[in-house]
């Protein structure tokens, strides 16, 4: 993941959008003992137990992975946004940012740009009219 500032903003959409998110294994069922219930049979769902606990150390450990790569991407996408509405203050910015990522998050990180566009026009216009 070689993804900076210098990348366009697509790249950076791309790269969290295609970001794999690790699967969960699945846990073995005692449904697979069936009714005549041996010792080997216990034992072989035993062993499939701790294989399925070796897994889910497995999968929080990619889980971690996965949140702290998507938090870097997160930041060079928001540090990339905030270079292009560098003129506003930390304030206005952060005010315009949360609003157009609740207003947009949902349809990706194109859309809270754009959206981003339409609320810091706004504030822009609630600066003005306050001078």
């Amino acid at each position: 993941m070689n993804i900076t500032t210098d990348n366009t903003f697509a790249e950076i959409e791309t790269a969290l959008r295609e970001l794999p998110y690790p699967s969960r294994p699945q846990k073995p069922s005692i449904a697979t003992l069936g009714r005549a219930k041996t010792p080997a049979e216990f034992r072989a769902y035993a062993d499939a137990l701790e294989a399925h606990e070796r897994d889910m150390v497995a999968y929080a450990d990619a889980e971690r992975i996965y949140r702290h790569q998507r938090t870097v991407l997160e930041g060079i996408w928001k540090e990339k946004l905030r270079g292009v509405y560098s003129y506003l203050n930390d304030a206005t910015f952060n005010v315009c940012y949360s609003k157009a990522y609740d207003d947009g998050h949902s349809a990706g990180y194109g859309e809270v740009r754009n959206t981003m566009w339409e609320v810091v026009e706004f504030a822009e216009k609630i600066i003005e009219a306050n001078k």
